[in-house]
């Protein structure tokens, strides 16, 4: 795997991944990032859907996205029903984020 991605929770549906700072979601065609993204490297992170799950996605995909200087979670699709509920969830603004910020200095 590229890097360390912990899974929090995961289902034969969609997971929860615990994005560390630092790491793009998607990287851009010539951006540079190669394999150095969480959507590169959720295929060593998750376990496949169990065969016979109904229109599983060819590859996990991230239903939305973090900055790269933000860590926390990230909700992932395994299923095309499961991307398109999951995103109209977060454009209808139903899901709750929380963001906690640490500062130092003056």
């Amino acid at each position: 795997a590229p890097f360390h991605l912990p899974v929090v929770y995961q289902d034969d549906y969609f997971a929860i991944v615990n994005k560390p700072e630092g790491v793009v979601v998607f990287g851009h065609k010539n951006g540079g990032y190669g394999r150095n993204t969480v959507k590169s490297t959720l295929p060593y992170a998750l376990d496949p859907p169990k065969v016979g799950t109904f229109s599983v996605m060819r590859r996990a995909s991230p239903v939305h996205r973090l900055d790269r200087a933000t860590s926390g979670l990230l909700v992932v699709a395994k299923t095309k029903p499961a991307m398109q509920e999951l995103s109209r969830q977060f454009k209808e603004r139903r899901v709750k984020k929380t963001y906690t910020a640490i500062v130092s200095g003056k």
